[in-house]
């Protein structure tokens, strides 16, 4: 049974699904996770997708 067609499909399918997450401005995209759980018979039961951004950090200004 070949695996890597399916999981390509189900990884293409999530990255489209989460795409304004993806492109957000919320800080820079450090990485993306996808997880998924397979049945005994190499088909595809659940998915969980996270983002991991580095956040944008500005100085303060001093009061004058």
């Amino acid at each position: 049974m070949d695996l890597v067609a399916p999981l390509l499909e189900a990884a293409g399918e999530a990255i489209r699904n989460q795409r304004p997450s993806i492109e957000s401005d919320a800080g820079t995209l450090r990485s993306i996770t996808l997880e998924l759980e397979l049945s005994n018979a190499g088909d595809i039961i659940d998915s969980r997708y996270f983002t991991e951004r580095r956040g944008v950090h500005r100085r303060r200004g001093t009061a004058a």
